[in-house]
């Protein structure tokens, strides 16, 4: 029982987000999981390179990359915030799922 939680953490910590769903069973939410989790890279990287001067000059400031990194920070809090989230799911529904099968002695999906 702890073995399997902690591999569901690990698979959600250390690849991406809902790699823990579908080894728990739940294929659909670790598709869309995933699906978030990569549009919320994309999104950073789209809106950082928007947010970089057209051509750096010689006599560019660090003031000119603020924006960009103001956005990548933001991107990497946002990616961040929702591993952990996909995360401490995963060892929700690893839970619900020992209960279910621990009372009924069948899986709860």
């Amino acid at each position: 029982m702890a073995a399997t939680l902690l591999l569901a953490g690990l698979l959600g910590f250390t690849t991406v987000a809902g790699v823990a769903h579908i080894y728990l069973g739940r294929t659909r939410r670790g598709i869309i999981i995933m699906v978030v989790a990569v549009g919320v890279v994309v999104s950073g990287a789209v809106l950082t390179v928007a947010a970089l001067p057209e051509v750096p000059d010689p006599t560019s400031t660090l003031d000119d990359f603020v924006a960009p990194l103001l956005v990548v920070v933001a991107a990497a809090a946002v990616y961040v915030g929702f591993v952990a989230w996909s995360i401490y799911d995963a060892g929700r529904l690893h839970r619900a799922y020992n209960v279910a099968v621990d009372d009924t002695g069948r899986a709860p999906w």
